[in-house]
């Protein structure tokens, strides 16, 4: 399930309250949490701020997600893997 999904059961919002608030259309909402639209950063930043999401959340493959790692957390800066 998808953070922007998820986020919004949590609240007890359907598609269209999440849609009607941030100013798009049902199926585009329907279409971000299935990851298969994109959406503007204006977009983003709406979704994120109602939904107590970063835009990373909002934006990036859940894959990606779950990839991203700074510098010190397991990878070092030329990539190689840290014990």
């Amino acid at each position: 399930m998808s953070p922007l999904r998820k986020a919004r059961l949590e609240r007890g919002w359907s598609i269209y309250e999440l849609a009607d608030a941030v100013g798009i259309s049902a199926a585009s909402i329907s279409r971000l949490e299935r990851r298969v639209q994109s959406t503007s950063p204006t977009t983003a930043a709406k979704l994120a701020a109602l939904l107590g999401l970063t835009l990373a959340q909002v934006l990036l493959p859940e894959s990606n997600e779950q990839n991203v790692v700074q510098v010190g957390e397991g990878v070092s800066a030329d990539g190689k893997v840290m014990p």
